[in-house]
């Protein structure tokens, strides 16, 4: 374990974060995803929901501004409640992109990384694309 960090980030989750370059994608995917089956790359951490996982993430990732979180769209094209909780726990307070579930799966393949958590609810699924560190960070 690392002094600092919370320990959901895994020597295994820290290195593929730090191996992704810009604007490479993650799929932070909830516990009914099928992530084994649509990328090679799956990181399980079981104990977090999606929010909270992302919260864990956010300290580390930098979001690409040029490339929204993109969410999976239940059919209505509407926000959920889980999505906007997943959006704030990333600091976006911007709209998602929203696409269609049978769109999203080619989307995960071709992500980076599936990180796969525990969360139960139904479309707690995001991708997010990283950014890039200033001079300053």
């Amino acid at each position: 374990m690392l002094a600092g960090l919370s320990r959901y980030l895994t020597g295994d989750l820290l290195k593929v974060l730090c191996d992704m370059g810009h604007s490479d994608v993650a799929i932070v995917a909830d516990a009914n995803f099928p992530a084994h089956r649509v990328n090679r790359r799956v990181i399980e951490i079981p104990g977090l929901d999606t929010p909270g996982l992302l919260r864990v993430l956010s300290g580390v990732f930098p979001i690409d501004a040029d490339n929204p979180p993109f969410v999976m769209d239940d059919g209505t094209g509407r926000e959920l409640p889980i999505q906007r909780e997943m959006l704030d726990a990333l600091g976006w307070a911007g709209a998602p992109t929203f696409v269609n579930r049978w769109d999203f799966y080619p989307r995960a393949s071709d992500a980076y990384v599936v990180i796969q958590c525990g969360e139960r609810r139904a479309w707690g699924d995001i991708g997010i694309a990283k950014g890039f560190l200033t001079a300053q960070d």
